[in-house]
C-alpha cells in the first residue's frame, strides 16, 4: 500500500525526510512540510484497511537529540515540545484524520517501550569542511589545524570533557615540544622556556562537526596586550614546528604496514618530542578513536593525515624503542583486582614482585586476552607490563605509569582460597572481571 499521511493542519503538505524503522513500509519516520516543520510519525496499530500513528512536532534541536539516542522515543511523545496527534489513515477511504490527544491519556500499548531509542550518528556542531581551513588560514594570517576525533560511541557531534581534555593536551604538548625542536635547544626533562611555552601555545577557535572537530591556531594572548595588539604575524618557529608534527604523524600512518617510515623520521629528534608523539597516540588508543590532523597554513593548501587505531598502536611500539625510560617487567604470580572494560584500565596485584600494585591502561594487544578472566587471588595469571618513568614538566619528580602488553594464565588456582570462598566470593561478579571506576 502506498503511504498515506495528513494534510490537515498542523501537518500541511508532507514527505517523508528520513525513515528510521521500514516494514512492509515506513513505521518510524520524519515528515517534513513545505514550510519546513518536522513530524515524528510512530506507528501504533495496522490492519488491512488502515494504520495509526502518533504524531509529534518536532524542533531540529529534538530531532537530533532523538535522532542521536540522545532523548528515548518514550520521551519524545510524553514530553513533547508541541502537541501529540493520534494520525488514523483510511486505506479503502483514501484519507487521513488527525486528532489532539492529551499526553496523560496515551496508554502504554501506544507508547513506545522505556528503552527504545534511535541511534543513528548524528551532527549537532557547525559542518567541518576541510577546504575551508585554507581560505580562513589565509584571511586570518596564521596556520590552522584540525584535530578530528571519531570514537565509535559517538552518536552526535558531543564530546565528554575528560577525554577531549585529554586529546587537547596532548596535542598542546606536542606542539610546545616540536616548537622546541625547532629553536634548538631540546630539554628532556624540567621545565620548557618560557618562549617555548608562548609560542607553542595553541588556542581553541571553533568546534565543528564531522564527527567532532577542534579547530586550533596558534594563540596570540601572550604576544598581545590592549595597548599593543597582535600584528597578525605567526612566529615562523611556531609554523615550522605545525608543519613538522604533521609530517611526523604522516609517518605513524604507515607505521602499521611499514615502521621503517617512522624510525627514519625521529631519527634526530630528542626524547621529549618522541614522548610527546606516543602521549598523543596513546590517547586515540585509550579513546578508541582514529585521529585525523589538518594543517593549513596561510596561502597554502590544506594538509590532512588520518591515524588509524592499528596505526597508532603500531606507531607506539616503534617510538617506544627510542625511550630509556620504558623498562619491561614480567609478573609470575599477579591476580587481577579488577578491569574497566570501557576506558580500559586494570589494576593488578602480585605479592612477589615490587612494588606489588600495578594499575594503568590496558594496551589495545592485551583487551582481548584480559576480557572474561575471573578477578581475585584464586587466579593467578602471568603478565607483561610495560613501566614508563617520566618527569614532571615542572620538578625533576619522576612518575610512573603502566600499562597492560599481555596476560594469560599461569596456571592452577591458588590452593584452598577458591573452596574457601567460592567463585563468586572471589569475583564479586560471578567470575567476571570485577569493575573500577
Amino acid at each position: 500500500m502506498s503511504l498515506l499521511l495528513p494534510s490537515v493542519l498542523p501537518f500541511g503538505d508532507l514527505a517523508v525526510e528520513e525513515t528510521w524503522l521500514a516494514f512492509d513500509g515506513p513505521k518510524l519516520f520524519v515528515a517534513r512540510n513545505r514550510t519546513g516543520q518536522s513530524f515524528l510519525f510512530n506507528a501504533i496499530d495496522e490492519d488491512e484497511e488502515s494504520i495509526s500513528y502518533l504524531a509529534v512536532a518536532m524542533s531540529e534541536k529534538r530531532r537530533a537529540m532523538v535522532r542521536s539516542g540522545g532523548l528515548g522515543l518514550r520521551a519524545a511523545f510524553t514530553a513533547p515540545e508541541g502537541g501529540v496527534f493520534r494520525v488514523t489513515c483510511d486505506y479503502e477511504l483514501g484519507e487521513a484524520r488527525a486528532e489532539l490527544v492529551e499526553v496523560e491519556r496515551l496508554s502504554d500499548a501506544e507508547l513506545p517501550t522505556d528503552d527504545a531509542y534511535v541511534s543513528v550518528p548524528t551532527e549537532t556542531l557547525p559542518s567541518f569542511h576541510p577546504d575551508t581551513l585554507a581560505s580562513r588560514a589565509l584571511a586570518e594570517g596564521r596556520t590552522l589545524v584540525g584535530l578530528r576525533l571519531n570514537p565509535p560511541t559517538l552518536a552526535r557531534s558531543e564530546y565528554p570533557v575528560r577525554p577531549l581534555s585529554d586529546a587537547l593536551r596532548a596535542m598542546q604538548s606536542l606542539a610546545e615540544a616540536m616548537v622546541q625542536e625547532e629553536s634548538g635547544t631540546t630539554t628532556v626533562r624540567g621545565p620548557l622556556p618560557a618562549q617555548v611555552i608562548e609560542d607553542g601555545e595553541l588556542a581553541v577557535l571553533d568546534l565543528e562537526a564531522a564527527s567532532f572537530v577542534a579547530i586550533l591556531a596558534p594563540s596570540r594572548s601572550a604576544r598581545s596586550t590592549p595597548s599593543m595588539p597582535s600584528l597578525g604575524f605567526e612566529m615562523p618557529t611556531t609554523a615550522a614546528a605545525l608543519e613538522r608534527a604533521h609530517s611526523l604523524l604522516r609517518a605513524v600512518a604507515s607505521s602499521e604496514h611499514d615502521p621503517e617510515i617512522l624510525r627514519s623520521s625521529i631519527q634526530g629528534l630528542g626524547v621529549r618530542a618522541v614522548t610527546k608523539i606516543r602521549d598523543l597516540l596513546e590517547v586515540a588508543l585509550d579513546q578508541n578513536t582514529p585521529l585525523t590532523v589538518y594543517v593549513a597554513p596561510p596561502g597554502g593548501p590544506v594538509e590532512e593525515v588520518r591515524v588509524s587505531t592499528g596505526d597508532a598502536s603500531a606507531g607506539v611500539l616503534v617510538l617506544s624503542e627510542r625511550d630509556a625510560s620504558l623498562e619491561e617487567i614480567v609478573l609470575e604470580s599477579a591476580w587481577i583486582v579488577g578491569v574497566n572494560l570501557r576506558t580500559w584500565v586494570f589494576e593488578l596485584h602480585d605479592p612477589t614482585a615490587e612494588p606489588n600494585k600495578f594499575s594503568g591502561r590496558v594496551t589495545e594487544h592485551a583487551r582481548s586476552q584480559i576480557e572474561g578472566l575471573p578477578t581475585g587471588e584464586a587466579h593467578r595469571y602471568v603478565a607483561e607490563i610495560v613501566s614508563e618513568s617520566s618527569f614532571s614538566d615542572l620538578t625533576d619528580e619522576v612518575k610512573v605509569r603502566y600499562s597492560l602488553k599481555s596476560i594469560r594464565p599461569a596456571g592452577e588456582h591458588v590452593a584452598g582460597v577458591n573452596e574457601a570462598k567460592g567463585d563468586d566470593a572471589t569475583t564479586g561478579l560471578g567470575g567476571h572481571p570485577a569493575p573500577l571506576g
